[in-house]
Protein backbone atom coordinates (compact mmCIF):
# COMPACT_ATOMS: atom_id res chain seq x y z
CA UNK A 1 0.00 0.00 0.00
CA UNK A 2 1.26 3.40 -1.28
CA UNK A 3 -0.04 6.86 -0.01
CA UNK A 4 0.09 9.84 -2.97
CA UNK A 5 -0.16 13.36 -2.54
CA UNK A 6 0.07 16.68 -4.41
CA UNK A 7 -0.15 19.94 -3.29
CA UNK A 8 1.30 23.36 -5.05
CA UNK A 9 2.94 26.20 -3.09
CA UNK A 10 4.14 30.17 -3.43
CA UNK A 11 8.14 30.31 -2.99
CA UNK A 12 8.75 32.66 -0.34
CA UNK A 13 12.04 34.11 -1.81
CA UNK A 14 13.15 33.92 -5.15
CA UNK A 15 13.99 30.56 -6.19
CA UNK A 16 17.19 30.97 -8.54
CA UNK A 17 18.36 28.12 -11.06
CA UNK A 18 20.89 27.03 -9.16
CA UNK A 19 18.85 27.07 -5.74
CA UNK A 20 16.23 24.98 -7.96
CA UNK A 21 18.82 22.42 -8.93
CA UNK A 22 20.52 22.34 -5.22
CA UNK A 23 16.79 21.77 -3.84
CA UNK A 24 15.90 18.77 -7.02
CA UNK A 25 19.21 17.14 -6.17
CA UNK A 26 18.36 16.84 -2.14
CA UNK A 27 15.29 15.72 -2.93
CA UNK A 28 16.54 12.72 -5.20
CA UNK A 29 18.76 11.60 -2.34
CA UNK A 30 15.85 11.65 0.13
CA UNK A 31 13.38 10.11 -1.90
CA UNK A 32 15.52 7.67 -2.85
CA UNK A 33 16.40 6.85 0.89
CA UNK A 34 12.65 7.23 1.95
CA UNK A 35 11.64 5.19 -1.14
CA UNK A 36 9.44 8.30 -2.63
CA UNK A 37 9.06 8.85 -5.99
CA UNK A 38 7.31 11.73 -8.07
CA UNK A 39 7.53 14.79 -9.91
CA UNK A 40 8.10 18.58 -8.97
CA UNK A 41 7.80 21.48 -11.33
CA UNK A 42 7.86 24.87 -10.99
CA UNK A 43 6.94 28.00 -12.98
CA UNK A 44 6.53 31.56 -12.23
CA UNK A 45 7.02 31.38 -8.63
CA UNK A 46 4.80 28.34 -7.89
CA UNK A 47 5.60 25.02 -7.31
CA UNK A 48 3.38 22.04 -8.30
CA UNK A 49 4.33 18.42 -6.77
CA UNK A 50 3.05 14.85 -6.31
CA UNK A 51 5.09 12.57 -4.47
CA UNK A 52 4.26 8.67 -3.78
CA UNK A 53 5.60 6.00 -1.59
CA UNK A 54 5.04 4.76 2.17
CA UNK A 55 2.26 6.77 4.36
CA UNK A 56 4.27 7.44 7.31
CA UNK A 57 7.00 8.67 4.86
CA UNK A 58 4.76 10.70 2.62
CA UNK A 59 3.07 12.63 5.91
CA UNK A 60 7.04 13.42 7.33
CA UNK A 61 7.73 14.45 4.07
CA UNK A 62 4.66 16.69 3.45
CA UNK A 63 5.39 18.17 7.52
CA UNK A 64 8.61 19.16 6.45
CA UNK A 65 7.17 20.80 3.07
CA UNK A 66 5.09 22.40 5.58
CA UNK A 67 7.06 23.67 7.89
CA UNK A 68 9.78 25.03 4.98
CA UNK A 69 10.05 28.79 5.32
CA UNK A 70 10.93 28.73 1.24
CA UNK A 71 6.95 27.84 0.37
CA UNK A 72 3.97 30.03 1.30
CA UNK A 73 0.47 29.55 0.72
CA UNK A 74 0.55 25.40 0.45
CA UNK A 75 -2.51 23.78 -0.64
CA UNK A 76 -2.82 20.08 -0.66
CA UNK A 77 -4.26 19.60 -4.40
CA UNK A 78 -4.79 15.24 -4.00
CA UNK A 79 -4.18 12.70 -1.53
CA UNK A 80 -5.38 8.91 -1.02
CA UNK A 81 -3.86 5.79 -0.98
CA UNK A 82 -2.70 3.81 -4.35
CA UNK A 83 -1.43 0.21 -4.99
CA UNK A 84 0.43 1.55 -7.95
CA UNK A 85 3.22 4.00 -8.66
CA UNK A 86 2.14 6.74 -11.15
CA UNK A 87 6.12 7.92 -11.17
CA UNK A 88 8.11 4.51 -10.61
CA UNK A 89 11.01 5.47 -12.34
CA UNK A 90 12.23 9.08 -10.71
CA UNK A 91 13.25 9.13 -7.50
CA UNK A 92 11.71 12.95 -8.06
CA UNK A 93 11.22 14.12 -11.72
CA UNK A 94 11.77 17.88 -12.77
CA UNK A 95 10.46 20.33 -14.87
CA UNK A 96 11.03 24.19 -15.09
CA UNK A 97 8.10 25.93 -17.32
CA UNK A 98 8.07 29.22 -18.57
CA UNK A 99 4.15 30.82 -18.12
CA UNK A 100 3.77 30.30 -21.86
CA UNK A 101 4.78 26.49 -21.87
CA UNK A 102 1.77 25.96 -18.84
CA UNK A 103 -1.14 28.20 -20.82
CA UNK A 104 -0.25 25.92 -24.15
CA UNK A 105 -0.42 22.25 -22.00
CA UNK A 106 -3.41 23.61 -20.24
CA UNK A 107 -5.31 25.52 -22.95
CA UNK A 108 -5.52 28.74 -21.07
CA UNK A 109 -4.45 31.53 -22.80
CA UNK A 110 -2.68 33.99 -20.46
CA UNK A 111 -2.88 31.29 -17.64
CA UNK A 112 -2.34 32.85 -14.39
CA UNK A 113 -0.60 30.53 -11.66
CA UNK A 114 -2.79 31.59 -9.19
CA UNK A 115 -6.02 29.65 -10.64
CA UNK A 116 -4.28 26.45 -8.94
CA UNK A 117 -4.64 28.50 -5.51
CA UNK A 118 -8.53 29.72 -6.59
CA UNK A 119 -9.43 26.22 -7.39
CA UNK A 120 -8.01 23.58 -4.88
CA UNK A 121 -10.98 21.15 -4.01
CA UNK A 122 -9.10 17.84 -4.26
CA UNK A 123 -9.74 16.01 -7.61
CA UNK A 124 -11.54 18.51 -8.90
CA UNK A 125 -9.42 18.96 -12.31
CA UNK A 126 -7.30 21.52 -10.50
CA UNK A 127 -5.36 22.89 -13.17
CA UNK A 128 -1.85 22.16 -11.00
CA UNK A 129 -3.27 18.58 -10.72
CA UNK A 130 -3.77 18.41 -15.31
CA UNK A 131 -0.34 19.87 -15.40
CA UNK A 132 1.21 17.36 -13.71
CA UNK A 133 -0.49 14.16 -15.34
CA UNK A 134 0.17 16.30 -18.63
CA UNK A 135 3.73 16.27 -17.80
CA UNK A 136 4.15 12.42 -17.37
CA UNK A 137 2.72 12.05 -19.97
CA UNK A 138 5.56 13.28 -22.05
Amino acid sequence: MLKYLSYASKEAQHFSEEDLKQLVEQARANNERLEITGLLLYFDGTFTQYIEGPPAHIDALFQTITADPRHEFIVQLSCGITENRKYKEWSMGYKNYDQIEVAEILNYPNFNPDRIFRNYIPHSGNPGIILLDETRKQ
